[in-house]
Order: C-alpha cells, then sequence, then structure tokens
C-alpha cells in the first residue's frame, strides 16, 4: 500500500479507498477494525493534503462507529476502556483539523470534551460540521449501517445531541491552578491526560488566553513526574518541550514577563541536555535546537546580543548534529540578524558621540 510520504498522493488514496472496498468485499465487517484502520489512514492523507472536509467525513463516521454519541454507556471492561480511548483520539484528532483549518472555536470544543472525558466529567460530545467533501469518490461511501450517521443528518433529524455548561473545572474566569492535582477517570491513563491537557493548552496560546494556556501546561508538567509509562530520556524530553511551551507563553506577554520566559527557557534547556545525555538525541535534538534558539529570540528583545550570538551558534550546532536543516537555517539567518542590529547599534552610539 502506497504510503503518505512516498509516491504521488493520489496513488495512495486510490490504495486506500481500494483496499476497503477488497476488505468489506473479502467479508470483513464494515464496522470492524481493519475496515476502520484503514479510513483513519485515509483521514490522515486527506489532513496532509489539506483536504480536511474529507477528513472530517471519516473522522466523524469512524467517531460514530466506535460510540462517540454514546456518552452515557457503561465503562466496565478492558474492552469498553480501550473503545473510550479510541473515542477520545479521534475526537483530539478532530480538533486537530479544525485547527489547522482555521476553526480555532471548533477545535476548542473538541479539545475541551476531550480533555472533560479524559478526567470522567462525561458529556455529549460536539457535533462535527463540514461541507460536501472534494473529492467525488472518498471512503464515506463505504458506510451503509445506521451507526454511521452524520452529525448533519442528526441535525436534520432533529437528533442533534444538547450540550451541557463547560465544567468549571475549564471555566475562562477561574483557570485550574497548578497547586490541585487531577486525576484520569479509570479507564484512561495520565499520559492520556497530559497530551489532552497540552493540546488544549497549545490551542489557549494560539488563541492568546495565555493564563489558561499557563495554567493547563503546569497541570500536564506536574502530571509528567507521575507518569511511569515513559522511560528518563523520553520523560526529561516531553519536560522540556512543556517548559519550552511555558518560556512561548510568557514571551507573548511581553514586557517584564521576559525574565519568566527565560527562567522557563533554561529549565528546557537542562530537560532537553539531561534528555539527550540519557540517550535521546533522536528524541530531543530538535527540541533542543528549538530551546536554544528561544533562548536566543528572548535575549535578542532584551538587545543582550553577544548571548544572543550564543545561543542562536549553538541551537545551529544542534541542528547540524541531527540534520534538522530548517533549525541550521534559522539559526544562520538569526545570526546575520543579530550582528546587524549590533552594528547598528554601534553606529548609533557613535552617531550620538559625534553629535555631542
Amino acid at each position: 500500500m502506497a504510503e503518505h510520504y512516498k509516491g504521488l498522493p493520489e496513488d495512495a488514496e486510490a490504495d486506500y479507498l481500494k483496499a476497503i472496498r477488497e476488505s468489506i468485499e473479502a467479508g470483513l465487517p464494515e464496522t470492524g477494525p481493519a475496515v476502520t484502520g484503514i479510513a483513519l489512514r485515509l483521514a490522515d492523507l486527506y489532513e496532509k493534503l489539506e483536504r480536511y472536509e474529507d477528513a472530517l467525513e471519516i473522522f466523524g463516521r469512524v467517531f460514530g462507529i466506535f460510540g462517540g454519541r454514546e456518552h452515557t454507556a457503561p465503562i466496565e471492561s478492558r474492552e469498553d476502556a480501550e473503545r473510550m480511548r479510541k473515542v477520545v483520539g479521534i475526537a483530539l484528532r478532530v480538533g486537530d483539523v479544525y485547527k489547522q483549518k482555521g476553526d480555532l472555536k471548533a477545535a476548542e470544543k473538541f479539545y475541551e470534551w476531550s480533555t472533560k472525558t479524559i478526567l470522567g466529567l462525561r458529556s455529549p460530545p460536539p457535533l462535527i460540521h463540514h461541507s460536501v467533501p472534494t473529492s467525488s469518490s472518498t471512503a464515506h461511501d463505504w458506510a451503509s449501517p445506521a451507526s454511521l450517521i452524520t452529525d448533519e443528518d442528526l441535525t436534520r433529524k432533529g437528533l442533534a445531541p444538547t450540550h451541557t455548561q463547560p465544567s468549571s473545572e475549564f471555566a475562562p474566569a477561574s483557570p485550574p491552578t497548578a497547586a490541585k492535582g487531577l486525576q484520569p477517570a479509570p479507564w484512561a491513563t495520565i499520559s492520556d491526560l497530559g497530551g489532552s491537557l497540552e493540546q488544549l493548552a497549545g490551542l489557549y496560546a494560539d488563541m492568546g488566553r495565555i493564563d489558561l494556556a499557563l495554567a493547563l501546561y503546569s497541570h500536564a508538567l506536574n502530571l509528567l513526574t507521575r507518569d511511569d509509562s515513559l522511560a528518563p530520556p523520553a520523560r526529561s524530553c516531553r519536560a522540556a518541550i512543556l517548559s519550552n511551551n511555558m518560556a512561548e507563553c510568557f514571551v507573548q506577554l511581553g514586557g517584564t514577563h521576559l525574565v519568566q520566559a527565560e527562567r522557563w527557557g533554561r529549565k528546557a534547556l537542562e530537560d532537553a541536555e539531561r534528555a539527550i545525555e540519557l540517550g535521546g538525541v533522536e528524541e530531543c535534538g530538535e527540541c533542543a535546537t528549538v530551546v536554544e534558539y528561544n533562548l536566543g529570540c528572548i535575549d535578542e528583545l532584551q538587545k543582550k546580543y553577544r548571548s544572543a550570538i550564543s545561543h542562536f551558534v549553538k541551537s545551529r550546532e544542534h541542528a547540524a548534529s541531527v540534520k534538522y536543516i530548517d533549525g541550521v537555517r534559522m539559526g544562520r539567518e538569526a545570526l546575520a540578524r543579530v550582528r546587524r542590529a549590533m552594528t547598528e547599534a554601534k553606529q548609533q552610539t557613535q552617531d550620538q558621540r559625534d553629535a555631542s
């Protein structure tokens, strides 16, 4: 089967559609893991191709297959738990698609619903709204069972679920504090909760809701210390990424918050270097590049040009060591920019002296 990144995308699409058709013709259930697994890979492909309506169409139907609308169904077995984790995973992917599409409000609904569900706060999921898919032969043709009814069908039939008010846990007026511990539902893992919090925090940062983003990143960092599923290099790398995200939030606030940004940036660098020392070069090489680059930008904003140059040089070296081409380019461009700023600052100082 064609891969997402090899050959022509049209060939990959044709292969996935053919695999779905042949699986059904071979007697495999349309709602079984073989067919839905192929459909999800096809949805991923559509997302990469920026065919967001096609991606939403498929994600929505698979969401229905896994019982995403059955928000009151009991979770009593391992199979139930696995089903719920799939449902939440698809909801997060739907949020990703909406985010890339530029519909941040819709993305927020799915990220928030996923996070609350992982916390055990179950409620009807948001509706997946999409227009007619751009393709005339997408995988939606495979779906005929009633369980695959679309959200648009629900709306037309007057069966759309009513929504409860958002939990106070995520009310904008009162963001959760870092001191309060969060616990996932029995069927979910700490990693599930941490990942969902991180995605929601990233969206809040993009929306300029920095207070909420900082609160949720802080929760995710606290959860990370309790996550035994990660090997030490991976845990240190995740801590570096989260700390770097905190630093970027403080940069957005600007002004006196740049001191906090630098503090979080240095913590991120310590975590990234620890991950690399523990053998996580491949996992955290790019992260170290970004952290050094961001520290350079923080120094640049404060006109600490010599320190900024030091960070940009290290960023470029990190990038080169892991063959991160974009990182090498960014480091090179930043060095040129800071050196120009230094030259201009020196010239301005000399002009002022000459004028006096």
